[in-house]
């Protein structure tokens, strides 16, 4: 339960970043790597993919994606999947009140731009390669 608490406050810092980002900052800049923060309002779906339109059927989708989330978690009772299910949450509330995701994590690695994305889709991530291994 202690993670589960861990995956919370991170994702409860990574909602409060996004709100109180009003510039740009860049953290690292070399000819390799490149990493800013900078608040990008992703209207699309993970790294940068687009879905539905209209604002119900992105809530559609999340509410689904965040359904199937649980069941899995039902039938695994994995640690992983819960705290899976409980980050999506937090990306599932800001599609729901704003239309969008704030995302503010820009990489750009040997001249190529990576998908912008936030601290919550990190846990998300890390939460499912975890469950993977």
């Amino acid at each position: 339960m202690n993670y589960l608490i861990i995956v919370n406050i991170l994702c409860f810092l990574d909602t409060l970043i996004k709100y109180l980002l009003l510039n740009e900052y860049t953290l690292i800049k070399s000819h390799v790597l490149t990493i800013k923060i900078k608040k990008v309002y992703n209207y699309g779906f993970a790294h940068g993919l687009h879905y539905e339109k209209n604002i119900f059927g992105k809530i559609v989708l999340h509410l689904l994606m965040v359904t199937l989330t649980g069941i899995f978690y039902l039938v695994n009772r994995n640690v992983y999947v819960l705290a899976v299910f409980f980050a999506s949450q937090y990306n599932l509330f800001d599609r729901i009140k704003n239309g969008y995701i704030i995302d503010y994590i820009h990489i750009n690695f040997m001249r190529k731009n990576l998908p912008i994305f936030n601290v919550t889709d990190i846990v998300i991530l890390m939460n499912l390669l975890l469950f993977i291994i």
